[in-house]
């Protein structure tokens, strides 16, 4: 799912942190929001050389995919992945043959002072579970309302709680090539493969050992993952789509857009047909 040719190089070279709208003319759109909120688009294949954003952000990868490389540790993210990014981090980029789509969110002084770890000021990504929903909730919560204070808002100080969490404990250092290709199932048909007994199956493991390896990895069940990419797929068709919400509903494996709405309020606090209205409105 993830092969495609790699054409960064390896070596990293010092970079001037530049504005935005040096990299991403574009895309670069100023907001009257204190916190800037964007939805940006990527063009299939696209590589971006060396470059820091000059601000600390979070990003949410809502459809396609992404390689980003710091140095020489890099990471392939997916649908539902979440960077935490530091603004002075050098970084360079590769977009999949389908490009992507990401939603990115300006991190204000008082959040970043909020974690009592330090997770939010070193460069990492999280590929999915419930952190997804909490980082959309918090870029949702930032756009719908330009005065919010992320630092006492709800969805940020559970955000800072969620990441604090994921960063206790040692990084597991194996990646079994069985578990690659659970991921890779949940990603291509995630609400016919969310069963345990069938995964395990597929990949020839126990049921109980893909359970118990998939939460060391990725520090949530694959049930939480599966919840989680769910709600991606909700919001990258409200973005992106001139599908009704009911259809929205449907293509994402819900039983009716009720169930979808009811979803939305409890995990974003805002209802389908508000979720929709806010990202329509970001700058493309």
């Amino acid at each position: 799912m993830t092969d495609w040719p790699c054409t960064m190089g390896m070596a990293c070279v010092g970079f001037e942190p530049r504005p935005l709208s040096d990299v991403m003319p574009s895309l670069a759109k100023p907001l009257r929001s204190p916190t800037c909120t964007l939805m940006s688009h990527y063009a299939a294949g696209r590589v971006m050389g060396d470059h820091a954003d000059g601000a600390s952000k979070i990003s949410v990868v809502l459809a396609g995919h992404v390689r980003e490389a710091v140095g020489r540790q890099e990471e392939t993210a997916t649908q539902g992945s979440v960077a935490i990014k530091p603004g002075d981090v050098v970084h360079r980029n590769q977009f999949g043959p389908a490009g992507a789509t990401m939603i990115s969110l300006d991190l204000p002084p008082d959040l970043l002072a909020l974690s009592e770890h330090g997770s939010l000021a070193r460069w990492r990504w999280c590929h999915g579970g419930p952190l997804t929903a909490m980082a959309i909730r918090l870029w949702l919560a930032s756009r719908s309302n330009a005065q919010t204070c992320l630092a006492e808002s709800d969805a940020g100080i559970e955000f800072v709680a969620q990441l604090d969490a994921l960063g206790q404990g040692p990084e597991p250092t194996h990646r079994p090539a069985w578990l690659r290709r659970v991921h890779e199932r949940l990603q291509d048909a995630p609400f016919d493969a969310a069963r345990l007994s069938l995964l395990a199956r597929e990949v020839g493991v126990h049921p109980v050992y893909l359970a118990r390896t998939f939460r060391r990895h990725h520090r949530c069940s694959v049930r939480d993952y599966v919840h989680a990419l769910r709600q991606t797929r909700v919001l990258q068709r409200m973005a992106t789509s001139s599908q009704s919400l009911a259809e929205v509903a449907m293509a994402c494996g819900y039983a009716d857009q009720s169930h979808m709405s009811r979803d939305c309020r409890r995990h974003f606090g805002l209802s389908p047909r508000q979720c929709r209205n806010w990202l329509r409105m970001a700058p493309p």
